[in-house]
Order: structure tokens, then sequence, then C-alpha cells
């Protein structure tokens, strides 16, 4: 059972009363009586049914601050180990009846000192408990664990009810069939929940790797979202976009794409490219994109590279078609150049 104080001025008195403790504890001289002061305070949290966070805290504290002496750290580690032990004892296969705080205590204390393969059996993932499970899923993975791993992934994606934090599971997952070159299994995975993610490599890899009906249903969901998302201003989402359209062998759509997500910025990344495909579409739609901007130089710089890679006569031209009005800035920018 744990208990909180909500008293600001006790709660203060507390963790002074600990960081008084501890620089106590610390300043033992003798080694024996340092051992039983950590001992006491340890069986004080672990022994009892009812206890205090800040005598929790404090014995956190005690192993942070063990690392300074390699004897004493030596003694706090096979301390919480023998604890989790006489723990497990009691719980047996309730392993949840564990206070989640605790656990977390021991399984990073064993994650950061080798211990995690003797101890692995002990740990089970939590419910919407997302911080203990990556540090548990892990640890699996690097012990070569992957098919309890890639079960414990799976089984969270299952319950979670919020899909913001299926994430790093389905990051994990990706690792796994890497590891194992389960490719099959890697490409089903990125095109169920890759929908969101703007990565050509990994659009080339289900391409190449799914069913066509997969592939399909990818495809779309993704061109969707990276449509929608690149005409509100994500610069990787209209990459990602128009990588696609490259492959797919419509290079030519370039300045259409600009056109349809006015955004100067893009204009700017994409300059050579689109220019070189078609001059007076660039000029044209670079122009309405800047009709209601307040980019200014970004402007400038994209006037000057129009100016300098077309000459006098073309540039006069191109400013008379009639997708450009006066009220562009870009018009007048170039126009200011043209004339001086």
């Amino acid at each position: 059972m744990n208990y909180h104080i909500t008293s600001i001025r006790i709660t203060r008195f507390i963790e002074n009363l600990n960081n008084a403790l501890l620089k106590t504890i610390f300043n033992t001289k003798d080694l024996e009586t340092w051992k039983q002061s950590v001992e006491f305070y340890f069986s004080k949290v672990f022994d009892n049914e009812i206890y205090s966070s800040y005598d929790f805290e404090l014995i956190e504290k005690i192993y942070s601050f063990s690392e300074i002496n390699e004897l004493q750290r030596t003694f706090v580690i096979k301390l919480a180990e023998r604890k989790f032990t006489e723990i497990q004892h009691v719980v047996k296969d309730e392993f949840t009846r564990l206070h989640i705080d605790f656990e977390m205590f021991f399984l990073n204390i064993f994650s950061e000192n080798k211990l995690f393969e003797k101890h692995k059996n002990l740990f089970k993932p939590r419910r919407f408990q997302n911080e203990y499970n990556i540090i548990l899923i892990r640890n699996l993975i690097e012990i070569n664990e992957f098919e309890k791993a890639e079960n414990y992934c799976t089984e969270q994606i299952n319950n979670n009810i919020n899909g913001n934090y299926d994430l790093p599971y389905i990051n994990f997952l990706t690792e796994i069939y890497s590891k194992t070159n389960n490719t099959r299994k890697k490409a089903t995975l990125l095109a169920n929940y890759g929908a969101y993610s703007f990565d050509f490599e990994n659009y080339l890899f289900i391409k190449k790797n799914c069913s066509p009906i997969e592939f399909k249903k990818y495809r779309q969901k993704v061109l969707t979202n990276a449509n929608y998302n690149s005409q509100n201003g994500d610069i990787q989402a209209f990459d990602f976009y128009y990588k696609v359209m490259k492959d797919d062998g419509l290079k030519n759509k370039l300045v259409t794409l600009l056109a349809k997500a006015h955004n100067l910025n893009l204009f700017d990344i994409y300059k050579e490219e689109a220019f070189a495909l078609s001059p007076i579409d660039f000029i044209a739609e670079a122009c309405v994109a800047s009709t209601f901007t307040t980019q200014n130089k970004l402007i400038a710089k994209i006037a000057k590279f129009i100016y300098q890679n077309t000459d006098k006569n073309t540039l006069r031209l191109y400013l008379t078609d009639r997708r450009i009005h006066e009220v562009s800035k870009l018009y007048r920018a170039l126009k200011e150049l043209e004339q001086n």
C-alpha cells in the first residue's frame, strides 16, 4: 500500500529530511555500518505492505549515489537482487501485485548492470505502462529474445486504445524483422502502420515485398495523407509525394504539385528542377504563390534565381502570361530587377 501527502510544507520537510539521511548514510566511514543502514531502508520499503513514497525515493537515491564506490555499488545491486527474489516468492505468477514503481526500479538496476538475462522470465509487460514496456522489450531484443519481444509488441499494439502509443512497438517490430531477415512480416507491418510515415525507402520496400492488394491499399492511404499534409506545409510529405510521382514516371507534375501546395518554401527548394522542366509555368505559379506572403527575403531569393537564369527579352515575355497579376510580390521584384 502506498500513501501520499499533499501539503507542500510537509513535502518539503520530508524531502529535506531524506536529503539529510542520504548525506548521513554516505558520510558513514565504516562499511558494515553503511550496509546495515542501507539494508534497513530497503527492508522498510520492500518488506512491508505499507510504505512511504519518500522512503522509496530514498532508496532510489541510495542506488544512484552508490555508483561512486564500487564496493557500495556491488552491495546495493546484490541487495536489490535479494529483495526482488523475496518479493517474487510472495507474488508468484500474480506479477501485477508488484507495484509498477518497484518493478521499474528492479528492471532498471538489472538493465544497467547486465543482470537482465538472469531474471528475464520474471518480467512481463504491463498494460498501458509504455515506459516500462519499452525498457523491457529493448532488453529482450538486446539478448536476442526476438520471439518473446515480438509477442509483447503485438500484445501491446492490440491492447492500445490510442494508436499514437503504437509507434515504439512498431519500431521494435521493424527492428526485429530486420534482424531476423523476415522481409514478408516487415513489409506487411510497414504497409499496415506506415500510412503516415513519409519514407520513400519504406515505400519501395513495401512495393517490392507486399502482395499487390496490400500495396494498393497502403499506397492509396499514404498518398492521400502525403497530399493533404504537403498542402499544409509539410515539406517531408511533399518530397515523399513527388518522389512517388517520379517513380511513376510523372516527373513533369512537379510544377503542378507546387501550385497546389502554395508554399513559397517549396518553390525555393525545388526551383532548379521545376524551372528546368518549364520556366514559364514555374515563374507563373511562383508569382501566384507570392501574392499574399510576407516572406520578402524568400521572394527576393527566387526573383534573383529567375533573373539570373533568364535573358531579359524572354523574361519580359514570360511576365505577360495571363496567370501573372501585378499584385504579385514576385512579379514586382522581377520587374524591379528587369528595370535596373
